[in-house]
């Protein structure tokens, strides 16, 4: 809907009939109708259109202008002595994706759980056991260490028991070994059942 300032039908409304846009405008009463206008695309692609091409002497010569069929080509062209009439397919122009680059996540000592649903975050979460991986241990900085750090609405230390969700276990007790800053996965869990330790989901931790 919009309105055309000095109109005598100033409110234009757009609607579907019968599977077809139409356009209908009122006054500002809704007592004068002046509409039933269908929509219709006057440039559909790809389009197929015809050029002429003749003979000029020993020179071939281009007409210009582009024709809706071959009939019309034969009919309209300037061209007195015509070679040959081509068809000519026209696509639509492609505009270039616009990808906007989102911005860099910063990474802080303050995290407080991801959004992820528990399906995706539990599935990936299996893929992390800490022992016999070397892709594991090279996550944690061996340097530099945090040992303490704000997860999942609390102050976390190495040695804490903490309660954690996961795929297939539920719920276990486990010992907080490491720390790392990271903006989703943050503690390094050894859970009691003796299991192989695991780092775990901020949002999946609890007390």
């Amino acid at each position: 809907m919009t309105v055309l300032k000095g109109s005598l039908h100033p409110v234009v409304v757009s609607f579907w009939s019968q599977g077809e846009q139409r356009i209908d405008q009122f006054d500002t009463d809704g007592d004068s109708l002046s509409g039933d206008f269908k929509v219709e695309q006057d440039q559909p692609y790809p389009r197929t259109m015809f050029v002429v091409i003749g003979r000029d002497g020993r020179n071939l010569v281009l007409d210009p202008d582009l024709y809706a069929s071959e009939a019309a080509a034969a009919e309209e062209t300037n061209i007195d002595e015509i070679a040959g009439i081509f068809p000519v397919v026209i696509q639509a122009k492609e505009e270039p994706p616009v990808v906007a680059e989102a911005p860099a996540e910063a990474i802080s000592d303050f995290h407080d759980g991801g959004v992820e649903s528990d399906e995706q975050a539990i599935e990936e979460e299996d893929d992390e056991d800490v022992e016999g991986t070397d892709e594991a241990e090279a996550e944690v900085d061996p340097n530099a260490p945090p040992t303490e750090m704000y997860v999942a609405g609390r102050m976390r230390r190495v040695g804490d028991i903490v309660y954690a969700k996961r795929k297939d276990f539920g719920v276990r007790e486990c010992t907080v070994t490491k720390l790392r800053r990271d903006a989703t996965k943050s503690l390094c869990l050894q859970p009691k059942d003796g299991t192989a330790a695991y780092w775990a989901w901020n949002s999946h931790v609890r007390y």
